[in-house]
């Protein structure tokens, strides 16, 4: 082999190796970034299960709107994701309230109490329409 071989071949072995090892060291700099605390990460994971919940919640009410599910099995499964999300929202809670919030969400305790007296007066009206159906 020439010695022109020889250098084309390692510059090009040196720009593989820098290709595919590029997107892990930029990885690992950004778990490394002063933003990213143990409380953010556990917050984003937090949030996902919250969103995962709610998108289950979707999927099984669209399943049961068209007859997909039975009415008992619709009523355990819809209950146990509920439960998930509501769990995954004290969470989230709990973790703001140990970290500090930040956003100003604090001062919005009355507001809070309209909206969670709003939504409690809805699922009571859901459920007594659904008793009389």
């Amino acid at each position: 082999m020439s010695l022109e071989g020889l250098l084309f071949t390692l510059i090009l072995a040196a720009a593989v190796l820098f290709i595919i090892a590029a997107p892990l060291l930029i990885r690992r700099r950004a778990q490394d970034a002063p933003g990213t605390t143990p409380g953010d990460l556990q917050r984003e994971r937090l949030q996902a299960y919250y969103d995962r919940a709610l998108s289950n919640l979707r999927d099984l009410d669209e399943d049961f709107a068209l007859g997909k599910i039975e009415p008992a099995l619709y009523e355990q499964d819809r209950a146990v994701w509920v439960e998930r999300g509501v769990q995954a929202l004290k969470a989230l809670d709990l973790l703001a309230s140990l970290h500090g919030a930040g956003d100003g969400s604090s001062g919005d305790g009355d507001l809070d109490q309209a909206i969670e007296a709003a939504v409690k007066a809805a699922q009571r009206t859901k459920l007594n329409a659904s008793r009389e159906a």
